[in-house]
């Protein structure tokens, strides 16, 4: 079956998320910005767009959606039923991804730029 019949084409959790932080935005006007708020909206950045790039590969954007139709139930007993299990379903699918991306991101990325940070600044110190 589809996995679109479950989950719909509205993107519910990246709306979600670009709504909470248009609101934290509104929010933060009124005071000046803090390291630690600065951090936490770099981190939820990266992870969603590690989320993003996860989903939109090929072999695993698809592989990921056919095992959550494979968990979702075969025959809902009703609407509700329907968008509880689907929520659930999106949510976890979510921080399944989430997780992925941070594990990628501090093995992979993290490294690989602190490495080459480290070669530019010798090249920019000691130019020959």
């Amino acid at each position: 079956m589809d996995p679109t019949f479950y989950f719909g084409t509205i993107p519910l959790i990246p709306l979600s998320l670009i709504a909470l932080l248009f609101a934290l935005l509104l929010v933060s006007n009124t005071r000046p910005h803090s390291n630690r708020y600065i951090v936490t909206v770099n981190s939820l950045a990266s992870t969603v767009f590690g989320i993003y790039l996860i989903h939109q590969n090929q072999s695993i954007g698809q592989l990921t959606w056919i095992l959550a139709s494979k968990t979702s139930p075969s025959h809902p007993s009703g609407m509700m039923s329907m968008t509880l299990t689907s929520g659930i379903i999106l949510i976890a699918v979510f921080l399944i991804l989430a997780f992925i991306a941070w594990i990628f991101d501090n093995i992979v990325v993290h490294p690989i730029q602190n490495t080459l940070i480290h070669v530019l600044e010798k090249l920019m110190i000691n130019p020959k």
